[in-house]
């Protein structure tokens, strides 16, 4: 340990999107490696992020999803899937699953059990609060560990203090569980 991973797109094989948002390279990600036509160290791509007083080069370890496949739910539940889970958690501190939207495919749900913690990504203005207790109610009933939620795509006010986008004013107030 002493690294951290975030292998990016495990669970979100259907719209991969971290191998262009991160300039990677797109192949060999997951669905190669869980499909036994690549190894784990030819799809480990490294990139830097932004240097601070505190780390002038941090890095990040990411996998990313790969070639669409045409079965992701079986992959996913796969035990190459198990056993990449097994492997990178001894190799790393901290390893992070992008999956879909647990509410709309059903990919994400078997790696419920197998993580410590579960921490949404809600995206600002896309669905309900009503929505959102939904899907806190389908985690509870899965015994996800739930640390928390994230609110992305957060515009900054005229003073740099934080405010909610138009489409989010009035009394309905729109929160979405993503996973971008």
């Amino acid at each position: 340990p002493g690294a951290t991973a975030y292998p990016a797109g495990p669970a979100d094989l259907h719209r991969p999107a971290v191998a262009v948002r991160e300039s990677l390279a797109p192949l060999p990600g997951l669905a190669e490696l869980l499909s036994n036509q690549a190894k784990l160290e030819g799809t480990i791509q490294t990139t830097r992020g932004e240097a601070s007083s505190a780390d002038p080069a941090p890095t990040l370890d990411v996998i990313v999803a790969g070639a669409a496949p045409p079965n992701p739910g079986v992959l996913i539940e796969s035990r190459s899937m198990s056993l990449l889970l097994d492997t990178v958690s001894k190799e790393y501190d901290l390893v992070v699953l992008d999956t879909p939207p647990i509410s709309m495919i059903a990919d994400a749900i078997p790696l419920v059990r197998r993580v410590d913690g579960v921490i949404a990504v809600a995206r600002l203005g896309h669905t309900t609060r009503s929505d959102a207790g939904e899907l806190a109610k389908e985690l509870s009933s899965l015994g996800a560990p739930v640390l928390g939620a994230i609110a992305n795509e957060v515009r900054p006010g005229p003073s740099g203090a934080s405010r909610r986008p138009r489409a989010a004013l009035g009394t309905r107030r729109r929160v979405s569980f993503s996973n971008s």
